[in-house]
């Protein structure tokens, strides 16, 4: 996750054993706003299954995923972010 720790474009980002949350800068920054609905359209349209609350991505994987599986994961997340700031 240190590559997003970098990147001016997420905040708070924040690792607990194997489930990350982060903050995805926006205009509308609030826990339920409305970006939400968007960065979970966007990753499901990729299939991707990340819980997002309002700018807050959660990434929880299952302990059988492999280093391809969170490359996957984590470039979506950029792409989300390129679209959607």
């Amino acid at each position: 996750m240190i590559p997003f720790g970098a990147d001016p474009r997420f905040a708070n980002v924040r690792p607990i054993g194997a489930i990350t949350a982060l903050d995805l800068k926006t205009r509308d920054d609030r826990y339920l706003a409305n970006v939400g609905a968007k960065l979970r359209e966007f990753l499901s349209e990729r299939n991707l299954l990340l819980r997002s609350l309002g700018n807050t991505i959660y990434v929880m994987p299952p302990y059988c995923a492999t280093a391809a599986d969170l490359d996957e994961i984590y470039a979506g997340i950029q792409d989300a972010a390129d679209a959607l700031t």
